[in-house]
């Protein structure tokens, strides 16, 4: 599993995903990392890239599709329910990955 940090925010949020299969997993700190979620999100040749797209100061789950250049952006700010795409990239590039 690729682990994918946090950006800074108000509480640390556990975050990992299996690029294999496209899944995240994410450890909530609002049940004192007691519990997880999951979500589908990518394919398996997507590569995730961390960080706060959306300006909540949360972790979105992002992925960089290089096969078609396209940025898929699952909004933490809608709890996970409504994503963008941007056309971003060719086949050839890849995303640099920042962390904080």
């Amino acid at each position: 599993m690729a682990t994918c940090p946090s950006p800074a925010t108000t509480t640390a949020t556990a975050r990992l995903t299996s690029p294999s299969n496209g899944i995240w997993y994410i450890l909530k700190s609002s049940t004192n990392y007691a519990s997880y979620v999951t979500y589908q999100w990518g394919l398996s040749s997507d590569v995730p890239v961390a960080g706060d797209y959306d300006g909540d100061r949360q972790s979105d789950l992002v992925v960089y599709r290089p096969s078609n250049g396209v940025w898929y952006i699952l909004k933490s700010s809608t709890n996970y329910a409504t994503y963008v795409t941007y056309q971003w990239g060719t086949s050839t590039d890849l995303p640099i990955r920042t962390y904080p």
